[in-house]
């Protein structure tokens, strides 16, 4: 929800913050996380944004947890972001240029942008048509308008989807 910010926390790679700069890393996240939160606490709008990566994100992390592979939730938030990105990027919500930039800044922050092994996509589809935030068996998804914007709700056409499953596979 903030560009600048995004800016800020990419500018190093995890291991170059000292302690005190990611405790105030941390808390100001997590004041973004409470704004928002409390601008919208029944979810109707504005706190969709929130889960941002967490369509892809919680389909990676349920098949990585079924075949044993240790992938923390935010590093599958991580990846799914990575996916979520592309797909902005391929419906024209945002530019190829911000595109790499949202991803190279993920992994620049020490995130994974691609799973820790090849997964099967259609494994993976099936978990994301159970996702909480589709409605009926549309699939909902939290999109980037920018770097720091996010909209809610956008339905994805089938092939773009496993487009962006195949494009968080290791190469």
């Amino acid at each position: 929800s903030d560009s600048d910010y995004f800016e800020h926390v990419t500018s190093r790679p995890c291991p170059a913050w000292r302690p005190d700069e990611l405790v105030e890393i941390v808390f100001r996240s997590c004041e973004i996380k409470k704004a928002v939160v409390e601008a919208d606490e029944t979810e109707q709008g504005l706190r969709k944004t929130l889960n941002f990566g967490h369509t892809i994100g919680h389909a990676a992390e349920s098949l990585a947890l079924e075949h044993g592979l240790a992938l923390t939730h935010g590093e599958a938030v991580a990846i799914g972001m990575a996916g979520e990105a592309l797909l902005s990027w391929k419906l024209g919500l945002i530019s190829e240029e911000s595109f790499a930039r949202a991803r190279a800044g993920i992994a620049h922050a020490g995130l994974p942008t691609v799973l820790p092994q090849r997964m099967p996509t259609a494994k993976l589809r099936e978990l994301i048509a159970r996702d909480k935030k589709n409605v009926g068996a549309e699939v909902r998804f939290v999109l980037l308008e920018k770097i720091g914007q996010a909209c809610f709700d956008q339905v994805v056409p089938e092939p773009l989807i496993e487009e962006a499953l195949e494009a968080i596979q290791p190469r």
